[in-house]
């Protein structure tokens, strides 16, 4: 099922689905009950909320939080935070960028992580400007600068985010976020890369938890000591 998301730059949509053997009721892809991006405005009826919840729910006003220069694409809803109202994701797409920009010139990619408060207002909770890797760094895969070439997740609190690319050889990348209650944060909690020739076969397989600080390399498992990863650092350049 496709929601339509009309509004901004010709209309953005929210997939919902649940392939890879997703069980059903647990895993939510591209899930958002009631989400409307309607000139610059997100709004949210949280079906996770009580029946008896107050105040309303006020619509998320997107331009209240990021700048011009980026462009929602599409979004999630979930469970994230340690409370029982329902979280947005938006993907987004940086149509717009200071000339000679280096860092984050059009083309780049970012995610906003966005948390209803007990009073029914949402707040930015995380700006990721250089997580999802840019238009240009996939490679041949995506060219489409208002495509969404990455698998996002939501599930038991854990924000899951995927791609691959072909830009400096086959890669699949997975990365693992969640909120961090002593933190008041988002951070990395595992990661893994899949590197592969040009006909599909495995070259090298990584995986890091960063929860228990353990490692695996090609089957060669190492240590190291266990820590907050906060999602601010984490770069897509990092994983080419």
């Amino acid at each position: 099922m496709t929601i339509d998301v009309r509004g901004l730059a010709g209309g953005v949509t929210a997939r919902t689905g649940a392939a890879g053997g997703a069980r059903a009721g647990v895993r939510r892809r591209a899930v958002l009950s009631g989400l409307l991006l309607t000139l610059c405005l997100v709004s949210l009826s949280s079906t996770a909320a009580p029946p008896d919840a107050k105040p309303d729910i006020e619509p998320l006003n997107m331009r209240r939080w990021i700048t011009r220069m980026w462009e929602p694409v599409t979004a999630v809803g979930g469970l994230l935070s340690d409370d029982q109202r329902e979280d947005v994701v938006v993907v987004l797409h940086r149509r717009d960028a200071i000339p000679d920009d280096l860092v984050l010139p059009v083309g780049s990619r970012g995610l906003g992580i966005f948390s209803l408060g007990a009073d029914g207002k949402y707040r930015r909770a995380a700006l990721l400007e250089g997580l999802l890797p840019c238009v240009q760094c996939l490679g041949t895969i995506n060219r489409d600068p208002h495509a969404v070439p990455f698998e996002i997740d939501i599930a038991e609190r854990e924000l899951t985010i995927s791609w691959i690319g072909n830009a400096d050889g086959f890669v699949s990348v997975r990365l693992v976020l969640a909120w961090d209650a002593k933190e008041q944060a988002f951070g990395l909690i595992a990661d893994e890369v899949v590197r592969a020739d040009g006909r599909g076969a495995i070259k090298s397989r990584r995986t890091r938890d960063y929860r228990t600080g353990r490692a695996e390399t090609d089957g060669q498992v190492t240590e190291f000591p266990p820590h907050f990863m906060p999602a601010e650092r984490i770069r897509a350049e990092d994983y080419r």
